[in-house]
């Protein structure tokens, strides 16, 4: 398995969902950019787990994306804008459309 720094929060993430799918993983190597880690499973270094967002940036290298089914992981977004600026009004309009389109694309009927 190859994966990211022990610190780094993706790796935490999928660290604690294989100890509680009784899969424990031996991250052999590891990476600290994702693109040098899809870079490194192209080469046949080894296999990575990797959450949804990296789909995109995987697409340039010649590896296959295959969902896991189990366990099933949910990711948080967040807002990002500088400190100490007002939320603009258009900030509050985009993530209420946001959140609408996850609830009828995203989540299970």
């Amino acid at each position: 398995m190859l994966g990211l720094p022990p610190d780094n929060p993706i790796q935490q993430l999928v660290e604690s969902r294989l100890r509680t799918a009784a899969s424990p993983a031996n991250f052999e190597l590891r990476f600290n950019q994702l693109h040098t880690l899809l870079a490194m499973v192209e080469s046949g270094a080894g296999l990575a787990v990797l959450p949804d967002f990296v789909a995109s940036a995987a697409s340039r290298y010649g590896v296959t994306l295959q969902r896991l089914r189990a366990p099933v992981v949910s990711v948080d977004f967040y807002e990002i804008t500088k400190a100490g600026r007002q939320r603009r009004d258009v900030l509050s309009d985009f993530g209420a459309c946001l959140v609408q389109a996850f609830e009828l694309h995203i989540r299970p009927s």
